[in-house]
């Protein structure tokens, strides 16, 4: 069980983070204390799931064509 999420940060327009975390809310504090990312990240929406590891698959698979980089580390 967890959540996925999806998150943004003000100084990467372009970027939506889509993941998967027990704690959402935590998971952002991670994100946004890695070295070299901008700002913070926003938690703009997240919903609790029973497996939140197809979710997040099925969810990068239905977005793939717009992928531009690669996903940043869980």
């Amino acid at each position: 069980n967890g959540s996925v999420y999806i998150a943004t940060n003000e100084y990467l327009p372009d970027l939506v983070k889509i993941g998967r975390s027990a704690d959402p809310a935590r998971r952002m504090l991670e994100l946004s204390g890695s070295a070299g990312v901008p700002g913070t990240f926003k938690l703009a929406h997240a919903v609790r799931v029973a497996d939140m590891y197809d979710v997040e698959a099925r969810m990068h698979r239905r977005f793939a064509a717009r992928m531009e980089t690669q996903p940043l580390a869980d």
